[in-house]
């Protein structure tokens, strides 16, 4: 029991940790991470220039969903994330996503990124840990229940998540610097 306290603290260090680079775009925390989402869009119309932040920002404006917010990491790329929780009926879910866009000028693309959040891996391993240290026939049930629980939810949330990088990137797309 003692290791799971210890386990628990740890993560809850992590997620701290994770929360920063999350909220101040760390340049190395938006570019590393295990990708979930990954596609490319066709660039319509001027592919040799990128355009400013602030531009997607603005054509952004008037969205249902809970905003983005992005910045340039370096040439080519723009990482993103969603804003912080704004307490609508429709978005009562933290982010459990990060990603960034990469302009491939060479092919007229643009490819999209959405990368795993590590307190979403730590949740999923610490309960994983704890049916084993529980280690008796109801706890390990629990366990594997909550364990299904977890990747239905997931999947639900990570299947928004998808349309909302697909539409995302089609609207960037559009965009003429």
């Amino acid at each position: 029991m003692a290791l799971l306290v210890v386990i628990f603290f740890i993560s809850i260090i992590l997620f701290v940790v994770e929360q920063f680079l999350y909220i101040f775009f760390n340049k190395w925390y938006y570019q590393n991470g295990i990708p979930v989402i990954h596609f490319s869009v066709n660039i319509i119309g001027n592919s040799s220039q990128i355009p400013t932040v602030e531009k997607i920002n603005l054509t952004l404006l008037d969205s249902e969903w809970i905003k983005f917010k992005l910045k340039e990491i370096s040439k080519g790329k723009i990482a993103f994330r969603e804003s912080l929780p704004q307490w609508k009926i429709r978005n009562l879910y933290t982010p459990i996503m990060r990603g960034y866009l990469y302009y491939d000028h060479s092919n007229s693309k643009i490819e999209v990124y959405g990368l795993l959040m590590w307190s979403v891996c730590i949740g999923v391993a610490l309960i994983m840990i704890s049916i084993f240290i529980i280690g008796n026939f109801l706890g390990i049930l629990i366990g594997i229940i909550l364990i299904v629980i977890d990747f239905i939810v997931l999947t639900l949330i990570y299947t928004v998540q998808y349309r909302r990088y697909k539409e995302f990137a089609h609207i960037i797309s559009k965009i003429n610097p």
